[in-house]
């Protein structure tokens, strides 16, 4: 945990467990963000489909791996520096497979880094659309 609010915590109520879980920054805005962009899923999830999918959702294959001809395409890998989910290290062994990719570690971020640094992630995905139309 990086940055607490705590009036925002205890404001949270039923929803505080959930919003914690992968959370570094925990003020306002990325409650907010949370609300509006997570909660709902969260609410709608059909607990034995979420278990399905977990079974499920490893890879046979590094894709990578699998196609190792090096990838040429405008690519954007953000990683969070605090993710306790997600590695930055593993994703920037792969950064010699895209020769024209951008490797991003935000300091300040945790699994929804989307979230908890938005304005950072919008310019980054912004600037990757671009490159692609180029």
């Amino acid at each position: 945990m990086l940055r607490t609010d705590q009036p925002v915590l205890e404001a949270a109520g039923d929803e505080r467990a959930a919003s914690e879980e992968v959370s570094v920054i925990q003020d306002a805005a990325a409650f907010t963000a949370f609300e509006r962009y997570v909660l709902l899923g969260l609410r709608g999830a059909v607990p034995a489909v979420i278990d399905r999918i977990a079974a499920n959702s490893a890879l046979d294959v590094v894709p990578e791996e699998r196609h190792p001809e090096p990838f040429t395409a405008p690519a954007l890998h953000v990683f969070a520096r605090q993710d306790d989910v997600v590695r930055y290290e593993d994703g920037l062994a792969l950064r010699a497979h895209y020769s024209r990719g951008t490797f991003v570690v935000l300091d300040g971020a945790g699994h929804k880094v989307h979230l908890e640094q938005p304005d950072v992630t919008a310019a980054l995905v912004s600037d990757w659309l671009a490159r692609i139309d180029r």
